[in-house]
Parts: C-alpha cells; sequence; structure tokens
C-alpha cells in the first residue's frame, strides 16, 4: 500500500484499515443474510464462495501487475 503513495503513507494507511472494515462488514452482513435464509449450515458455503472471491481478486491483480511490467 505504501508504495502506491509514497508520498502519503497516512493516507494510504488510513485507506487500507477503512477497506479492511468495509470487509468484515460486508462479510458479517452476507453471513448473517444467509444464516437468517438458510440457517447455519450455509456458512461454509458463503466461506468458500468468499475465499473463491479472494482468489480470483488476487489473480486479477496479479495479472495486472505482470501486464503493467510488460508495457
Amino acid at each position: 500500500m505504501i508504495e502506491t503513495a509514497p508520498e502519503a503513507p497516512e493516507f494510504a494507511n488510513s485507506i487500507s484499515i477503512s477497506f479492511g472494515n468495509l470487509g468484515i462488514s460486508i462479510g458479517t452482513a452476507v453471513s448473517g443474510f444467509f444464516i437468517a435464509s438458510y440457517g447455519i449450515q450455509s456458512t461454509p458455503l458463503v466461506m468458500f464462495c468468499f475465499a473463491g472471491a479472494a482468489l480470483i481478486m488476487m489473480l486479477v491483480k496479479k495479472k495486472l501487475e505482470t501486464s503493467e511490467v510488460k508495457s
């Protein structure tokens, strides 16, 4: 994060913390919805969906970084 904005490390750090909190809030809301709708047994499904989404985002980020280096 600091490498992206070396001139404003405090801002970059605060954005990182804010997005971490946003992720916790979204995860809690989505999981709560699934628990209320489908029961507690749906939590592993939600976990695997979030893990898959995170993996896809990491792969996309890596692909974008490698394409920037080649350009």
